[in-house]
């Protein structure tokens, strides 16, 4: 099973981690864990795209995770993070409910 992970701090989205693989299929065939990479990875790209240098992201197999540094953005940034944010989530969304039993979206409060 995939788990996401989304981070808050204050109110606000402070970045998402994604770890494991869905066990749909077999490695490199299989579109839960395609369409779940699809989807964080865009989100990633997005927040890279906008807010680089507030933006820390890492890599290996079967986890991504993206941290953002809030006190370097803007309220107007800020927005723009809810977002793409919410944007990644309505698309996991649809994957969860579309493969039961495959993802797990779980929301965490940071202090």
């Amino acid at each position: 099973m995939v788990e996401v992970v989304i981070y808050s701090k204050a109110g606000k989205y402070s970045g998402f981690q994604v770890q494991g693989h869905s066990g749909y299929s077999e490695q490199g065939s299989d579109i839960v864990c395609s369409g779940i990479s699809a989807i964080t990875q865009s989100a990633v790209m997005g927040l890279q795209y906008y807010f680089d240098e507030s933006v820390e992201v890492k890599v290996k197999e079967g986890f991504l995770k993206c941290n953002l540094v809030l006190d370097k953005l803007s309220e107007a940034e800020l927005e723009k993070v809810e977002v793409i944010i919410q944007t990644m989530l309505l698309g996991l969304e649809s994957i969860k409910e579309e493969y039961k039993g495959y993802l797990n979206i779980v929301k965490k409060r940071r202090y």
